[in-house]
């Protein structure tokens, strides 16, 4: 009799545990199904709650880590140490020439990079969209403002520094198309559209620049060389911009020197459109 207690004693426990886990799944499952339309109802309790725990499951060195934006990276290019933040770089093309040459961008009105999470990069359904990033604030297809592109920014001493000037002036010693003075430039325009534009022989930094065609976007490709600097730059801007060319280039040796970890010239106040011959 002990023995068939025992084991009617056992059934009913193991039946009441069965009970109990099923109430219980089912009380998860009720809460899980509920969470959605909590969710859809009371958003901000979804928010808060959905925060706190992914907050909470953060490690706390992911807590603590510094913006990626304003971690600043080193180089030594030809013998200068430069301390650049990352927020004005962009990826190389080549990553075997990422400490060949600084490359960054920068928008001429005001110097600032791209704004956090916006791509400067161009698209094939909006031409010239990487001049003019959708970023809050600034104009759009406008020479107001827009993006200049830094390819290569090397240390150079000035004999070869002024070779890589030689075009387009050697171009510009030709017979075809038409000589103009524009914006402080000697200019040859062509019958196609391209044109050349170079600052007068002695000038510093001495500034050579071409205009090119990309379907509907004109796009100034500037080479300059600052002896004061000891520096080539290869860069980019839209067509609209010739006007501006003098902030191009005061804002990017702006830039240059202010990343520049010892010696060399202060950096200029572009926003007084000093002579650039004085930089």
């Amino acid at each position: 009799m002990n023995k068939a207690f025992n084991t009617t004693r056992r059934r009913s426990l193991m039946t009441m545990a069965a009970d109990a886990v099923s109430e219980a799944v089912a009380v998860a499952h009720s809460v899980v199904l509920a969470w959605p339309r909590a969710t859809f109802r009371w958003p901000h309790i979804g928010l808060v709650a959905a925060l706190s725990l992914g907050f909470l499951s953060m490690p706390s060195v992911a807590q603590d880590r510094p913006d990626a934006r304003n971690k600043p990276y080193e180089y030594s290019i030809g013998g200068v140490e430069f301390r650049v933040p990352a927020s004005y770089m962009r990826p190389a093309a080549d990553p075997r020439y990422l400490y060949d040459h600084l490359y960054f961008a920068f928008w001429v009105s005001d110097g600032k990079p791209v704004g956090g999470g916006v791509p400067p990069l161009g698209s094939n359904e909006r031409t010239g969209r990487g001049y003019w990033p959708p970023e809050p604030g600034r104009p759009a297809f406008s020479n107001k403002d827009f993006l200049v592109f830094v390819s290569e920014a090397i240390p150079m001493d000035q004999t070869q520094g002024l070779a890589r000037q030689r075009w387009p002036r050697e171009r510009m010693g030709g017979k075809e198309g038409l000589i103009t003075r524009e914006e402080g430039l000697d200019c040859r325009s062509y019958p196609t559209g391209y044109k050349d534009c170079v600052t007068p022989l002695g000038d510093d930094p001495d500034v050579s620049m071409s205009l090119s065609l990309w379907g509907d976007l004109t796009v100034w490709d500037m080479m300059l060389y600052s002896r004061a600097d000891s520096m080539w730059v290869k860069l980019a801007f839209p067509g609209v911009g010739q006007s501006r060319w003098p902030e191009v280039v005061c804002r990017a040796l702006q830039l240059i020197r202010s990343w520049r970890i010892s010696g060399g010239p202060s950096p200029p106040d572009c926003s007084k459109l000093p002579r650039l011959s004085s930089l």
